[in-house]
C-alpha cells in the first residue's frame, strides 16, 4: 500500500540515511570539502597575486613617467650593488659552512686515529700480558 501513494516505509528510510552517511561517504565529503577549501583559498591567493602585481606596473609605469633615463641608470646600478652584497654574503655564509664541514671531518679524522692508536696500545697490552 505505501509503494502505491510513493511513500518511503519509515524503516527504509532509516535504512537509507544510515547508508548515506557510512563511514566511506563522510570521508569522502570531508575530502570533498577540504578540496574547496583549498581552492578556494588558491583562488584568494592568485587574486591577491595578481592584484599586487597590477600595482607593481602602475608603480613601474609612474616612475617611467617621472624618472629620466639617468635616474634609471642609477636606480639600475642600485639594484646590482644590493644584489653583489647579497651574493657576497651567501658565499661568505657558504665558505663558513664549508670551513665547518671540513673542520668536523678533521676532528672525525683526528678521533678516528686516536681511536686506532687506543686499540693497538690495548692489543699491545694483550699481548705482553701473555
Amino acid at each position: 500500500k505505501c509503494r502505491d501513494r510513493g511513500v518511503v516505509p519509515q524503516g527504509l528510510r532509516v535504512r537509507l540515511l544510515k547508508d548515506e552517511f557510512k563511514v566511506g561517504n563522510v570521508t569522502r565529503m570531508k575530502k570533498r570539502l577540504k578540496t574547496t577549501r583549498v581552492q578556494t583559498r588558491i583562488k584568494d591567493i592568485r587574486r591577491k597575486l595578481y592584484y599586487v602585481n597590477q600595482q607593481k606596473r602602475d608603480i613601474l609605469m609612474d616612475l617611467k613617467e617621472t624618472f629620466t633615463q639617468d635616474d634609471f641608470h642609477w636606480v639600475e646600478q642600485v639594484i646590482r650593488v644590493s644584489e653583489n652584497r647579497e651574493n657576497e654574503s651567501v658565499k661568505k655564509r657558504q665558505v663558513r659552512k664549508f670551513d665547518a664541514l671540513i673542520k668536523e671531518k678533521e676532528d672525525l679524522e683526528n678521533k678516528n686515529r686516536q681511536l686506532l692508536e687506543d686499540q693497538e696500545r690495548m692489543n699491545e697490552e694483550r699481548k705482553d700480558k701473555e
